[in-house]
Parts: C-alpha cells; sequence; structure tokens
C-alpha cells in the first residue's frame, strides 16, 4: 500500500509539474505582469488592474476630503502622458512624502496604501529632481485623473 502512494504522488507530482517557459515568454512575462517597448513593467488589461484602479480612484477620493497638508511634491504629471509608468512615479513620491512628514494616522495610513497600490502597476521607475513642485492635493487631484483615464481605457 505504501508503495502504491508513493508511486502515485511521484506521478502526481510531475504532472503537476509547470512546464518551462520559452526565452520569448520570460522576454514578454516577468511576475504576470507585460513588459512594453519601454522597458517598464505594466499590469495587463484585466480584472485585478480594474480593481486597483478603483481602489486607487477611492483611496484619492478619500485623501482629498481628509487630508489638509498642503506641503508641495514633486509634479510627476508635468509633461508626461498618464500611463502605468507615471503612477508608479507618483507613488514614489508619496513615499518620500510619508517619509519626511509623519501627518496624522488614518491620513499616513491612506497615502501609504495609495503608494503601494501605485507601486503594483510597476517598480521600475525613477523621480528626478528637476521636476517642478506642486501642492500635495494637486498632485492627488492628478492621480484621480489619471486613475480615471487609465480605468476607462482597461475597459475596452
Amino acid at each position: 500500500m505504501n508503495v502504491f502512494i508513493f508511486v502515485f504522488l511521484s506521478a502526481a507530482v510531475v504532472t503537476a509539474a509547470p512546464h518551462a517557459a520559452s526565452t520569448s515568454d520570460k522576454h514578454q512575462h516577468k511576475n504576470g505582469k507585460s513588459v512594453n517597448s519601454t522597458g517598464h513593467e505594466c499590469q495587463e488589461n484585466s480584472l485585478e488592474n480594474r480593481l486597483l484602479l478603483q481602489y486607487i480612484i477611492q483611496k484619492v477620493l478619500y485623501l482629498k476630503n481628509n487630508l489638509t497638508d498642503e506641503m508641495l511634491q514633486k509634479n510627476v504629471f508635468a509633461n508626461e502622458k498618464c500611463n502605468c509608468r507615471t503612477l508608479c512615479k507618483a507613488g514614489k513620491v508619496l513615499q518620500a512624502y510619508i517619509a519626511s512628514s509623519p501627518g496624522p494616522k488614518i491620513a499616513e495610513d491612506a497615502l501609504r496604501n495609495l503608494s503601494r497600490t501605485l507601486l503594483a502597476y510597476s517598480d521600475k521607475c525613477t523621480v528626478t529632481d528637476e521636476q517642478e513642485y506642486i501642492p500635495l492635493r494637486q498632485l492627488l487631484e492628478e492621480i484621480l485623473h489619471c486613475g480615471r483615464k487609465e480605468y476607462t481605457k482597461s475597459l475596452n
């Protein structure tokens, strides 16, 4: 009986093992994200993508109503198209803001959750120092506008 169970489990493990991805698959997909022509990872148009965008929109609306700080932040949307890379940059700007000026616990948690969600699109972006600065509320407005635009695109 023990031999039968061992043989059965061995066969099940071999059959359940995933196939090796081809070289082209490895270049096109990494960690479940597709890599676009600029080399930045973006979520594919999927249910997960739409749920993340809905969460981003809800968090920004909450923060706009509950955040009073108007500290200047880097404007990652200046002269940039709204895309996953720009949202990633916005997430990094929010991370830097959280690290530099802790605010009320509720707003800080909401900002931290928002920045993590923004970074869920891509972790391959850099924020340069030569960008102009805008108030935090305006940055949130830009994130909201971009999130809505990306959500609409994901429905098509």
